[in-house]
């Protein structure tokens, strides 16, 4: 065994692969080089609570056979110390998988940047070794949240419906309740919908197809109206697929639950950039609920978690890099930035009708918006230092939170009512400090407000999540998420 475990530190592999041979050796060598999974003849009672773990792990979205254990594992001592190690690897591989996902969330996209937990290898092997039943250790360590067991029992669901073909509706002019169309039948027949009466008309839109079209709507995050446009369309045709692929983006969707902190917060802000909503939560119970504007697919709002720390009203907006390259040059160039700018160039303050900009780089100039109407970020906004420079803000294109598709801003997250918003996310400061409170200090110069509670902000990317009333929610990947995520994990 320990000319084995020597063996196994030695080889190469990822960090966490090294870190688990690591403490696999310790962990023999403090037994006294005695096996623990695999027995003279086969596995030990130990090795035989990890198949069952490993067989259950479908559940889960995960594959068995990734997990699969070495056929020989009798022989000489030789082998069997082998084998020992092998299924060691194995059932660490598959604790970090159930835990912390299969792929660094980075190979997604550099903007999905969340910092899944990560079980120590040591703990977990202490924790095989304590007495408790191995196969319900193992379970422990699944994402404890309730949106990832609503996935997990959607995936049981779907798992054991039949694979049926789903009708496809064809393009075509708006529909609206009351027309005749020969779409109608097609319709009727994707939703379920008979006819009222044996002698109606299956080509009219009638009422009882329009309350079922409704419904739809609201599942998938659309206007209610009834209308059949081309967004109900292809929400429609989205799901015209077979169980295969709704499973793929069910487990797409419970990976994404293990890269979050395991303890969310008492009082947390969750931000669902496909379904252009946030939540304020606390006891696991949502007291605020807001429409939000999200990035552009060009200029996407990135993935992570941070706390909130301070608030600023009257908020000066220091312009990105990126936007004075793409957007103000060009604006200084013909005379149109507008007066409420301040530029700097070098470091000095100028007169942007002074200067020839054909001959200034952009790396050169500083742009920053001052307070008042018109301002981009409104009247507030709610601060969580992070990597990306985002976060969440007032607007003064308010009329914009009226679309039912809001991927319109350069990343940040623009927030309905901000100050109602406030009201909820500062509920627990020890100081009264809420939405009025704030309101107070509109038009008096920038101010920061530091937070006594610190809030966590988790901005997430849920296009298929199941709503406290148990139906399975479908948001449309804008960003091409779920993509890349099925290419990298073989769905």
């Amino acid at each position: 065994m320990e000319k084995a475990g020597k063996v196994a530190v030695s080889r190469a592999g990822s960090a966490d692969e090294r870190a688990e041979r690591s403490a696999l050796a310790t962990f023999y060598r403090d037994r006294g080089w005695r096996p623990f999974f695999v027995g003279a003849q086969d596995l030990t009672p130990e090795g035989r609570r990890l198949a069952k773990a490993i067989a259950a792990s479908d559940r889960d979205g995960l594959d068995p056979a990734d997990y699969a254990l070495p056929q020989s594992r009798a022989g000489t001592p030789e082998a069997r110390a082998e084998a020992e190690f092998a299924v060691g690897e194995t059932a660490l591989r598959l604790v970090r998988h159930l835990a912390s996902g299969r792929f660094a969330p980075s190979r997604v996209s550099d903007l999905v940047t969340p910092h899944p937990p990560k079980p120590k290898p040591a703990e977990v092997l202490a924790e095989f070794a304590d007495g408790r039943d191995l196969d319900a250790t193992i379970a422990g360590y699944a994402p404890p949240h309730e949106g990832y067991r609503r996935l997990k029992a959607e995936l049981a669901r779907l798992r054991g419906e039949p694979e049926t073909p789903v009708v496809r509706l064809p393009d075509g002019p708006l529909l609206k309740p009351g027309q005749k169309d020969e779409r109608v039948a097609l319709l009727r027949e994707r939703l379920g919908v008979a006819s009222i009466a044996s002698d109606a008309d299956p080509e009219t839109y009638d009422p009882a197809l329009a309350e079922a079209v409704k419904a739809f709507q609201r599942e998938r995050g659309l206007a209610a109206t009834g209308k059949i446009g081309r967004s109900t369309v292809s929400a429609l045709n989205a799901e015209a697929q077979g169980n295969a692929d709704r499973i793929a983006d069910v487990i797409v969707n419970m990976e994404r639950w293990r890269w979050l902190p395991r303890d969310l917060g008492e009082l947390y802000v969750i931000v669902n950039v496909p379904d252009f909503h946030l939540d304020v939560m606390k006891a696991g119970k949502s007291t605020h609920h807001a429409r939000v504007i999200t990035g552009r697919p060009e200029n996407q709002t990135p993935i992570f978690s941070e706390t909130m720390e301070y608030v600023v009203v009257n908020p000066y907006w220091n312009v990105p890099y990126s936007i004075v390259k793409k957007e103000m040059m060009s604006k200084l160039q013909a005379g149109r930035l507008g007066g409420s700018y301040e530029v700097e160039v070098g470091n000095r303050t100028v007169d942007p009708s002074t200067v020839d900009w054909a001959t200034v780089s952009p790396g050169n100039v500083s742009i920053r918006q001052r307070p008042g109407d018109g301002n981009a970020l409104g009247n507030i906004k709610f601060m969580f230092p992070n990597q990306h420079s985002v976060y969440i803000h007032d607007t003064s294109s308010r009329s914009l939170f009226s679309r039912d598709y809001r991927a319109l801003s350069h990343g940040c997250v623009r927030v309905h009512e901000p100050f109602s918003f406030a009201d909820a996310v500062l509920s627990e400061e020890p100081e009264t400090l809420d939405g009025s409170r704030l309101k107070k200090m509109l038009g008096r110069g920038e101010k920061t407000v530091m937070l006594k509670r610190h809030v966590p902000v988790h901005i997430v990317y849920f296009t298929e999540f199941v709503d406290d009333a148990g139906q399975v929610q479908t948001r449309r990947d804008i960003y091409g998420h779920d993509a890349r995520m099925r290419r990298i994990l073989g769905l």
